[in-house]
């Protein structure tokens, strides 16, 4: 049984119990490990999952999870108001199932694996105390919090970092919406975020108060910085017909001024006269947003009208809503002058992203006249290897096997995953392809991820049979792409994204392609119709496509793309003869003559967060600055498969059987470290990953490598390893 002294459960944790579901008398195979954070109404926990099969949770269950406890002063508090807390966690419980009902689930959202009852003793005897089962959120160095982020970043988060943010917030904002829920109580703290910060993913949790459509249930909640003043009006168990979709924009807007401005919206009694302060005064905006003033008055005029007192009309029309109206016009006159407020999340949105949009674009150009990053980058390191006077770094390497498919698909003979037809989120999931099938990874359990059109299934997989890549786009979802189709997958909709065209003339099969920070880009072939070369396109909205850029490269056919701060590398052959050429965002560019003679083909690449970018062959690895490129490496025998950077800006490179690591050496000079070698009994890897618990190398059976660096700590405390 689990025990504490305290009624806040904070010991809850001591000496790793396990979690006994009590009401149906089952092991859940989840044991505490510590506590994550104390709130008004309950306790988190960290908890662990071993291999028992539990009834109580889902299939999706990783291994990692956060275990949330209803405290016992919330049971006595509520017990005093004639409610019990399972009636008071019903109302989380079906606005989390709902928003898992997407298949993948919404990655923007914290996800929610199963819930019960455990007996507590506790100082006043023996309590059942309800839990919930969720997705732990663990964002590293960067921290786990919007809040966190936003107080850590100066001089301000930058415009493109910020439209990241927001798009993710929004994302998830509409998600929650289309489940026919009111969130009721969106902060800071309440945004949880996974990734790097230049990886970001926001994940909106806490719907204790979420309005469901369908209960008949309801409570007073709202927190006083972000709430719409129709909120402050609720009582307890009594429905307010004022609250609605519109109340999570202002919620949203003050989240958005959060952001930008690096402090609270909110700071005296004059917010509740109608009053939205400007941005121009915040005390942390970044610089960015105030190279243009007519954009940023536009930006600050689009939050207010989103933040306005005044709840749009349609809000009077729901029943009911005159019986509030006369209090709220003696307690907050404000609510009846003035702009009407957005109605919901997709009018605000079309009024908010082409304003921030523009500001991008404006800061981007700057940044390349002044020759620096447009955005901020994850931290980058370098190992130290052995003879520099420390020890050689080591590893943990654990196998990882795949569990079965589910549900399983007679037509197909097992899972075989293809390389660079598998991609990360940067909270650890996978979407990878294999035949004419899409699965879902959580940890090693593969699901299968079904059409919604069935009337388009044979369609569908016969896109995935000719797949060759698939990227993760942030709030646009995945890429699913191949030499003639681009499939994106976003909140449970496959949609098929229309191909480049030109006014006259063809435009070439896809022959590379890249997600980063939030966008699309895709290279397609010379043709006689173009301007003598490769061809860049880019898509930021998963609608339209800008380009094309010709990239000069001398014949050749490009095959892998990077982009780092300065600039994209495009790398590829012109028969067993490397090409390399680094385009700029000042329109400047580097076509590679010397250094790749013995190069090869290359086939995979990656940017790193300084002037430095790698690309690989099976003749070696190749490092390139703007200057010229040079050999790191010798011979490596074999394909690669992929390169990334791990969460503090090391480059890993991943072959068909082995895994090297980038080290530091005395002086300027570095090698790259083989560090596993795959036995040829077992499948080719296919690609890798990163998360706070370490590397993740999955092959084409859908089994793994998990690899945990030494300096596995220094990813989580940001300090530097070497």
């Amino acid at each position: 049984m689990l025990r504490t002294v305290h009624d806040d459960l904070s010991d809850l944790a001591t000496g790793d119990p396990e979690l006994i579901d009590d009401e149906v008398g089952a092991r859940t195979g989840v044991v505490l490990r510590r506590r994550l954070g104390i709130g008004g109404m309950s306790t988190v926990f960290l908890a662990e999952r071993s291999g028992v099969t539990s009834p109580t949770l889902s299939p999706y269950t990783p291994e990692r999870l956060a275990i949330k406890f209803i405290q016992v002063g919330t049971v006595l508090t509520l017990a005093k108001h004639g409610s019990t807390p399972i009636e008071f966690l019903k109302r989380e419980v079906v606005a989390l199932e709902r928003l898992g009902a997407l298949q993948p689930p919404s990655p923007f959202a914290v996800a929610f694996y199963g819930c019960g009852l455990s007996d507590v003793e506790t100082r006043g005897g023996v309590r059942r105390l309800p839990w919930l089962a969720l997705e732990y959120v663990d964002g590293g160095p960067d921290g786990s919090s919007l809040t966190e982020r936003v107080e850590r970043a100066r001089p301000g988060v930058d415009p493109l970092r910020a439209r990241r943010m927001v798009r993710g917030i929004v994302e998830g904002l509409l998600a929650i919406h289309r489940a026919q829920l009111v969130h009721r109580d969106l902060k800071p703290d309440n945004v949880l975020v996974a990734g790097p910060v230049d990886d970001e993913i926001p994940k909106l949790t806490d719907y204790g108060v979420a309005r469901v459509e369908g209960l008949s249930t309801t409570v007073a909640g709202a927190t006083l910085a972000y709430a719409g003043f129709e909120q402050l009006v609720s009582t307890v168990g009594v429905r307010n017909p004022l609250v609605g979709k519109w109340s999570d924009v202002h919620a949203l807007a003050a989240v958005i001024w959060f952001i930008l401005g690096g402090e609270q919206w909110y700071v005296d009694q004059s917010w509740f006269g109608g009053r939205r302060r400007s941005l121009r005064p915040a005390g942390h905006l970044h610089p960015g947003f105030v190279l243009d003033e007519r954009l940023v008055d536009a930006l600050a005029a689009c939050l207010a009208r989103a933040a306005a007192p005044r709840h749009p009309a349609i809000a009077l029309t729901m029943p009911g809503a005159e019986n509030y109206l006369q209090f709220c016009r003696h307690r907050y006159p404000a609510m009846f002058t003035g702009p009407e407020r957005y109605a919901d999340v997709d009018a605000f949105a079309a009024d908010l992203f082409p304003v921030l949009d523009r500001l991008a674009e404006v800061w981007t150009e700057r940044a390349a006249r002044e020759n620096r990053p447009a955005t901020v980058y994850r931290p980058t390191m370098l190992v130290n290897a052995a003879g520099d006077a420390k020890p050689e770094p080591t590893y943990t390497i654990e196998e990882l096997a795949a569990a079965a498919p589910h549900p399983a698909d007679p037509s197909e003979p097992g899972l075989a995953l293809a390389k660079g037809a598998a991609a990360f989120q940067a909270d650890g999931r996978v979407l990878a392809v294999s035949g004419s099938r899409l699965y879902f990874f959580v940890d090693q359990r593969p699901f299968a991820v079904a059409s919604p059109d069935k009337a388009r299934d044979a369609e569908h997989r016969a896109r995935l049979r000719e797949t060759r890549w698939v990227c993760w786009l942030g709030d646009l979802g995945y890429a699913i792409a191949g030499p003639r189709h681009v499939l994106t997958l976003r909140a449970g909709q496959w949609r098929e994204l229309p191909l480049p065209t030109r006014a006259a003339g063809e435009v070439g099969e896809i022959v590379a392609c890249l997600g980063a920070r939030g966008r699309l880009s895709i290279v397609t072939a010379e043709t006689d119709d173009g301007e003598g070369g490769p061809e860049l396109w880019r898509t930021l909205d998963g609608v339209t496509w800008t380009g094309p850029t010709t990239i000069p490269f001398n014949g050749g056919e490009v095959h892998a793309v990077a982009e780092g701060p300065y600039g994209t590398l495009f790398v590829g052959a012109r028969g067993k003869k490397a090409r390399a050429t680094f385009l700029a965002p000042d329109g400047g560019n580097v076509v590679y003559t010397s250094g790749l003679a013995s190069a090869g083909d290359l086939t995979v690449a990656t940017g790193g967060n300084e002037r430095e970018l790698w690309a690989a062959s099976s003749a070696g690895v190749l490092r390139f600055d703007r200057a010229a490129a040079e050999a790191e490496t010798g011979e490596l025998g074999e394909a690669p498969v992929a390169m990334a950077l791990d969460l503090v800006g090391i480059p890993w490179l991943v072959t068909e059987r082995g895994v090297y690591r980038r080290e530091a050496l005395a002086g300027a000079t570095s090698k790259w470290r083989r560090i596993h070698e795959r036995p040829a009994a077992k499948p080719a890897f296919a690609a890798i990953g990163f998360t706070p618990e370490g590397v993740r190398v999955l092959d084409a059976g859908g089994s793994a490598l998990r690899i945990i660096p030494a300096d596995i700590a220094q990813w989580r405390r940001g300090e530097r390893a070497g």
